[in-house]
């Protein structure tokens, strides 16, 4: 009778995919005899629907099962989140591509991982937009840097082999005249040389201290899959502790990107929760697609790139940080 149930509702109307609650229904042998056989006609009947058994089952019935070509859980609301997924998968193939070469993408001979600051020149060519840095190979360098910005600056540790530099003591903040630079300078680059022995120690990259705005992460990479996968979430602390991120196959139309945006969880934060000013979707949304296009039109040495943060501000918005990982 349930079979026979499924099969009315799936000839009623062209379903993608259906799951099929059994409880336990699958504990022991009758079962197993009762059921195999309507269940491979059902599933030879529809066999471009994706089918679903939700089912406490005796693993040599789940075995059957599987071997039929049904997608077998025990728990419903996994069952709902995978059915979900595929959906999101599908649609996420589906969606129109903006062709990287179009937008004036070009694909750099890349034989190594660049260090930030040719990693933030590389991104700019694509479109992104990142807060003013210049580099500094010596303390007096860094100062002359600082002076000619205006104080109060940043100053982080370059080298290609430190990406997050924060865990290795290589960030300092909030700058106000030129003896804290020449002092930061000694203890960023010390605390680098020490933490990662290995490491080639190019200077510094120094910057204004830029506060307001909300920080975001955007980021991409090549899954040996699906291929170019693009990705959007709150940066910062958030990205570690929330882990609300959305993923996209890469290009990205400019709409996609800001329904990845709205598609996070933590979106109201960026829609002015609490009377905050609302972030300017349109740039973020921007520099998601430059991303996007970016790690779409590289080659396979290019296996990541990441932003974290991009500061997204009432109006416009810029990177602080990127890494592009080129594989060895």
């Amino acid at each position: 009778m349930l079979t026979r149930t499924v099969e009315r509702v799936l000839r009623d109307r062209p379903f993608g995919s259906a799951m099929l609650f059994f409880a336990n229904a699958g504990r022991n042998a009758h079962d197993m005899e009762v059921l195999s056989a309507p269940l491979r006609k059902l599933r030879a009947e529809f066999p471009q629907t994706q089918l679903a058994l939700c089912v406490q089952s005796t693993p040599e019935f789940r075995q059957q099962l599987e071997d039929m070509g049904y997608l077998v859980f025990e728990d419903p609301v996994f069952c709902v989140k995978a059915l979900a997924g595929a959906a999101e998968l599908s649609m996420m193939r589906d969606q129109p591509l903006v062709v990287p070469e179009a937008a004036g993408i070009a694909r750099e001979a890349l034989t190594e991982s660049p260090d930030e600051a040719q990693s933030k020149a590389l991104l700019a060519k694509a479109g992104l937009r990142f807060a003013d840095e210049r580099v500094a190979a010596s303390a007096e360098e860094a100062v002359a840097a600082a002076e000619a910005m205006g104080y109060p600056v940043v100053l982080k540790v370059l080298s290609v082999q430190i990406g997050h530099k924060s865990e290795v003591g290589g960030v300092a903040l909030n700058l106000a005249d030129a003896e804290a630079v020449r002092a930061a300078f000694a203890r960023v680059t010390g605390n680098a040389a020490r933490a990662v022995p290995e490491a080639e120690i190019r200077g510094v990259t120094v910057a204004q201290m830029i506060t307001g705005g909300t920080q975001t992460i955007i980021g991409a990479h090549r899954d040996p899959t699906f291929g170019p996968m693009v990705m959007f979430g709150l940066g910062g602390i958030y990205t570690e502790v929330l882990k609300d991120t959305v993923l996209r196959t890469a290009p990205v139309t400019h709409v996609a990107a800001l329904e990845m945006i709205r598609a996070i969880r933590s979106f109201a934060i960026l829609d002015g929760a609490r009377g905050q000013e609302k972030a300017d979707l349109e740039a973020i949304a921007g520099a998601i697609v430059a991303v996007s296009q970016f790690i779409a039109a590289q080659g396979p040495e290019v296996e990541s790139v990441e932003i974290n943060p991009f500061i997204a501000l009432p109006q416009g918005g810029f990177g602080v940080d990127a890494l592009i990982h080129v594989t060895g």
